[in-house]
């Protein structure tokens, strides 16, 4: 896909590249569950804590937020 090509022909290393491939694919999910991070944390078969952990280390930006 035309991402992928973004990767590809930048230098960067296969950690910059791996945490860009995750960066898109946490946000996207997100976007798609609209920021439900548990059932995001279920389409993408990983525990809720850790994909808030892997976020946050991403720099995604985490709100918990309370609506009345």
């Amino acid at each position: 896909t035309a991402d992928n090509d973004k990767i590809n022909s930048q230098n960067l290393s296969l950690k910059q590249a791996t945490d860009t491939f995750t960066q898109h694919l946490i946000s996207q999910q997100l976007e798609q569950h609209e920021f439900n991070w548990a059932a995001t944390a279920r389409t993408l078969q990983v525990d809720r804590a850790n994909l808030v952990r892997l976020a946050k280390r991403l720099g995604i930006a985490v709100k918990k937020t309370c609506v009345i």
